[in-house]
């Protein structure tokens, strides 16, 4: 991973680097952070199943380095990108309530509601899509 971010940096000037290749990774591609990263999204992920205030900056966290591993490892499937999706509109829910609770502290708002439903009929509809379509000889390598 690391020769791969020096050669990123090599040939991609700064601003453009960070935008083509957001991630986590910036900070330090060593051995140790890449071991790092899935424990520290799996604390985020413990933080928002135990609810409170802090939900929607744990959400981030969640989203911030799902999308530093996405970019590290090139995920190919749609449903990656759906992930990534759904984990940036969750960062606008409503924080949650604490555990015992299982409630969110407020309603999400209407437009937040419909663009959930839209990355649903996204899902369904393309897995319908490939489905019927089904895949060709350049798709078998995944």
């Amino acid at each position: 991973m690391a020769e791969l971010m020096a050669a990123i940096r090599r040939d991609f000037p700064a601003p453009r680097r960070w935008l083509y290749f957001p991630g986590l990774l910036w900070l330090h591609a060593g051995d140790r952070w890449l071991r790092a990263l899935p424990w520290l999204g799996l604390a985020a992920a413990l933080t928002i199943v135990a609810g409170g205030p802090h939900t929607p900056l744990a959400f981030f966290l969640c989203w911030a380095l799902y999308l530093s591993l996405d970019r590290a490892v090139v995920l190919v499937y749609p449903w990656d990108s759906l992930l990534l999706e759904a984990g940036f509109w969750a960062m606008f829910l409503p924080a949650l309530a604490w555990a015992p609770a299982v409630a969110a502290t407020g309603a999400p708002t209407p437009a937040l509601a419909w663009v959930f439903r839209l990355l649903l009929f996204r899902v369904m509809f393309g897995f319908g899509k490939q489905k019927f379509a089904g895949s060709t000889r350049a798709d078998a390598g995944f």
